[in-house]
């Protein structure tokens, strides 16, 4: 676990990565309950069929969760090869908050930096980090445009 730590870190993997995959790598271990020079495909195959009736989002995650640890650990295992679940085999309903609440709610807001915030992320769909690696230097208010940084996927 200390190798697989230190190549997240060295990969840059966020907090809240590690703290996603980590009790995952612990429960596939306590799982197959043998070494890990031992453990075959078909073992992570039965360990992935336990989030069968997972979200697929959540199936992603374990997948990749275990891809990410049998890259550092040597073992017969290709992590390529373990299997992904069709992103494509669900619905996922968008949910848009009409423009004119949002208009509504940075209106309400004093502080001119809390609306400009709101107003940004709800424009360009950034994430809570992305805004918060913002810096004004990022800002191209006369060709109204914005560089994000570390930008997920």
């Amino acid at each position: 676990m200390e190798k697989y730590l230190t190549y997240m870190k060295a990969k840059r993997a966020s907090e809240k990565t590690l703290n996603t995959y980590l009790p995952i790598i612990m429960r596939f271990l306590n799982f197959v309950g043998k070494p890990v020079d031992q453990i075959t495909m078909d073992d992570i195959i039965k360990f992935l069929s336990t989030y069968s009736d997972k979200s697929v989002a959540t199936q992603v995650t374990v997948a990749y969760a275990l891809r990410s640890f049998f890259k550092v650990v040597k073992t017969n295992i290709n992590p390529d090869l373990i299997p992904l679940p069709s992103r494509y085999s669900y619905d996922r309903e968008i949910k848009v908050i009409p423009e004119e609440t949002v208009r509504e709610l940075v209106m309400s807001l004093t502080n001119p930096k809390h609306r400009a915030i709101i107003a940004l992320m709800y424009e360009l769909g950034l994430r809570d980090r992305e805004v918060t690696l913002l810096r004004y230097k990022d800002l191209d208010v006369k060709e109204w445009k914005c560089y994000v940084r570390r930008v997920k996927g």
